[in-house]
């Protein structure tokens, strides 16, 4: 007995080991809200269901198929209007894995919530499934009126102007004028043009209100191309919400400062002989160095190199018209000087602009033909020598001459003397 209990504990120990608590997870209820464009539609019409973004976050999925006699639902949200009656559309709509994940991160971030994982949370939906009511109408025989809306830009940037206006119907240009409509984004004026205000994406929903004069004209247009007009083919009925325009604002760029760049070259030498080389310099900029390359030029007396050197071909005169154009260093380090040297402190490198000139400058060059050298002939006598020089005799003869002289003039001097005394 006393072995049978210690088995069965240490069973029950074993079994109780390999259990791991789960923890619950937290719930996120989600409640999706529905919206149609419209309630009110003709037998034929074409309508379709828009998802409203959950904690900012677009849902994708499908929604469960559902067709009565009056009503057919897709699973990408559109409808088709079957019969004449009032209706109601009860959606049912699926999440992707991929859109659950992005909703409970969004939750996540809005809540705050930093040490958790989203396996943490389930997403409970609501049981109780929307109710949207249609009421659907006979079709009768009426003119296309909805009206098709253009605008000359859907991209601005703050402050920048926009102009809707309505395509024609049955070749006629309507008149009328917009229903004004303002938001924190874009502010629409009766005339069809519209102001960006902020930076973003918003949407323009227009409504038009035609003149009767156009009325007229139109009705005299769509009349004109039946073949056989009968009574009721001018009625006008008018969209709800006539079009949706997607607009996207931007900031507006910081206006470019503009500098001009004027460069001064100087070639050394500006004079050269055929087969000889010169360099051109470029004078500082804000007491920078540019740095770059020129542009290769050739011609029939000179040869210029994208490092500035250059070489003569032919005698004659000419003149360079340099182009050099600056390293993206050398850029960054003259705006960076000038910003400095006039003391633009509220300016960066992004808000300069350099503009030059279309001819930078012209630098004439003077080629002269090679010097000639002829050498020298051994026996030729250099120029402005004319004296012979002495010989060894001759200078030998012209001492004893002067020895023979000086012994003379001791000898008279000696007998001079000598009578004096006497």
């Amino acid at each position: 007995m006393k072995k049978y209990l210690i088995g069965t504990f240490l069973l029950f120990i074993t079994f109780f080991s390999g259990v791991k608590i789960v923890e619950a997870s937290e719930e996120i209820i989600v409640d999706f809200n529905y919206s149609i464009e419209k309630s009110e539609f003709t037998v034929g019409e074409k309508g379709k269901i828009t998802v409203e973004p959950v904690y900012d976050v677009t849902p994708k999925g499908t929604f469960k198929t559902e067709k009565n006699e009056m009503v057919d639902l897709k699973e990408d949200g559109s409808f088709s209007l079957l019969k004449a009656g009032k209706t109601e559309l009860r959606p049912s709509f699926t999440l992707t894995k991929e859109s659950e994940q992005e909703i409970k991160e969004a939750y996540m971030k809005k809540q705050g919530i930093k040490n958790r994982r989203t396996e943490d949370y389930e997403l409970v939906f609501s049981k109780e499934l929307p109710s949207l009511p249609i009421t659907v109408s006979e079709l009768t025989k009426t003119r296309d009126i909805s009206y098709n809306f253009k605008v000359d830009t859907t991209s601005l940037k703050v402050g920048e102007k926009g102009k809707l206006s309505v395509e024609p119907l049955y070749g006629v240009n309507p008149k009328g004028q917009f229903k004004p409509e303002k938001n924190d984004f874009i502010d629409l004026k009766e005339d069809g043009t519209f102001t960006a205000l902020k930076a973003g994406k918003t949407e323009l929903k227009p409504t038009f209100t035609i003149s009767e004069e156009s009325v007229k004209e139109i009705d005299a247009a769509y009349v004109a191309q039946l073949e056989k007009p009968e009574e009721g083919d001018t009625s006008f009925p008018m969209p709800t919400i006539q079009q949706r325009i997607p607009i996207e604002i931007s900031n507006k760029e910081k206006e470019k400062t503009k500098v001009p760049i004027n460069f001064n070259f100087t070639a050394s030498p500006d004079s050269l002989a055929v087969d000889a080389s010169g360099k051109l310099t470029l004078a500082n900029l804000y007491g920078v160095t540019p740095k770059g390359t020129f542009k290769a030029e050739k011609n029939d007396f000179i040869d210029l190199k994208e490092d500035g050197t250059f070489t003569g071909l032919k005698a004659g005169k000419t003149e360079l018209k340099p182009v050099f154009t600056l390293s993206n260093d050398s850029i960054k380090e003259i705006k960076e000087a000038y910003i400095k040297q006039e003391n633009k402190t509220d300016l960066t490198v992004d808000d300069i602009e350099f503009v030059y000139p279309d001819v930078q400058q012209i630098v004439a060059i003077n080629v002269t033909e090679k010097a000639v050298i002829t050498p020298s002939s051994s026996t030729e006598k250099p120029s402005g020598t004319n004296k012979n020089l002495p010989k060894t005799s001759d200078s030998h003869s012209q001492s004893l001459v002067l020895l023979g002289v000086s012994t003379l003039v001791a000898s008279v001097g000696a007998l001079v003397i000598k009578r004096k005394l006497v």
